[in-house]
């Protein structure tokens, strides 16, 4: 049984161009462009842009440490220091300001870093990389606070306040 669709999901002919025609000239192909000479990926930059960028992960990594407590009092700073909707902040799309936006941990050390010329991640495997180095920095220094919090701790010890606190962070 035929249905109305089936002259919509027959292949058209090619068309074939004239021989001779006012566009034939632009049919025929152009000779192909010079190779552009192409940067070397950032992994054959040198040894020095990956130690750059391995200092960036640490230093990111602990200010994303202390960011777990200090950004939520960040956050609510900024957003009491933003007004209310007004026909100016309507009109250019930006929120007015009572007072100038805070960095957060991250932002904040990321300028000092830039300041200091550490590399950032530019391609994407390596800002892979960059959040793999924050977690593990941030993983590491959670577990050896808790390990130091634990040491010394002996078997017959009532827990103490340090003890528990290491217990959390090393589970």
């Amino acid at each position: 049984m035929a249905g109305p669709w089936e002259k919509y999901q027959a292949q058209p002919e090619p068309v074939q161009p004239k021989a001779d025609g006012p566009w034939t000239r632009y049919q025929a192909k152009q000779p192909e462009a010079a190779a552009v000479p192409v940067p070397p990926p950032p992994m054959e930059r040198g040894v020095k842009r990956d130690l750059g960028l391995s200092a960036r992960n640490v230093v990111e990594g602990v200010g994303d440490l202390v960011g777990i407590v200090a950004d939520p009092f960040i956050h609510a700073y900024n957003w009491l220091g933003e007004k209310g909707p007004t026909t100016k902040s309507l009109i250019i799309g930006q929120p007015e300001r009572r007072w100038d936006r805070q960095a957060t941990t991250r932002e904040g050390w990321g300028q000092v870093l830039d300041n200091m010329g550490v590399p950032r991640p530019e391609t994407a495997s390596e800002r892979v990389q960059a959040d793999v180095g924050r977690a593990i920095t941030g993983t590491a220094l959670t577990m050896g606070v808790g390990g130091v919090l634990n040491a010394g701790r002996g078997a017959a010890t009532s827990p103490t306040i340090a003890n528990r606190i290491g217990d959390f962070l090393t589970v």
